[in-house]
């Protein structure tokens, strides 16, 4: 870097040092980092200087994991074996819930409202997928990596509890015994 190049930059960051936090922050929303990168790097070093952060206009808030807050509590940071406890039921209820919610339209369609059939199947089948993995993800959401194995198993309940239903065993009926005329038909 030339010595014209360091007063430069000098000047810059004494200039930055003048400005309010809302010019500051105007500044930095409307900065283009390619065009003036190391105008950026004085304008975030600035920033960072008096302790602030350029916040997002339009910044989604954050959802918090359930683990840490449950850490929180007085009762559960003195016994273990009580948080375990309750983060294993809530992370298997959270994924059996989800699955189940995301499979009940299937029932809801195949058994009390009767549609069934070949075309009905395909799209029943179809959708069927997204249940598992719903489930799975949000139950991994609220445990996260360590309990996972729970997440799983809440899936595969919630799978068993969605075929005692009947619904899968109607569907498959319907499209085993589907009774046709021999040859192709068309029907608009």
């Amino acid at each position: 870097m030339t010595e014209r190049q360091q007063n430069d930059k000098r000047s810059y960051s004494e200039r930055l040092r003048g400005y309010t936090t809302e010019e500051l922050e105007d500044i930095y929303y409307r900065m283009d980092i390619l065009e003036q990168p190391w105008h950026h790097g004085e304008l975030t070093a600035e920033l960072s200087r008096r302790k602030l952060a350029p916040t997002e206009p339009h910044a989604a808030p954050t959802p918090q994991d359930f683990g840490p807050w449950l850490q929180r509590l007085p009762i559960i940071r003195r016994h273990t074996v009580l948080y375990v406890v309750v983060m294993v039921t809530a992370v298997l209820l959270a994924s059996v819930l989800m699955t189940l919610i995301c499979l009940s339209p299937i029932w809801a369609f195949a058994v009390p409202g009767g549609f069934l059939g070949i075309q009905t199947a395909i799209v029943y089948l179809s959708i069927a997928p997204l249940g598992p993995v719903f489930g799975f993800l949000y139950g991994y959401k609220v445990g996260g990596r360590r309990f996972s194995a729970v997440a799983l198993l809440g899936v595969m309940g919630a799978l068993l509890l969605f075929n005692a239903t009947g619904a899968p065993s109607l569907i498959i009926h319907s499209v085993l015994t589907e009774r046709s005329n021999g040859g192709v038909s068309f029907s608009f």
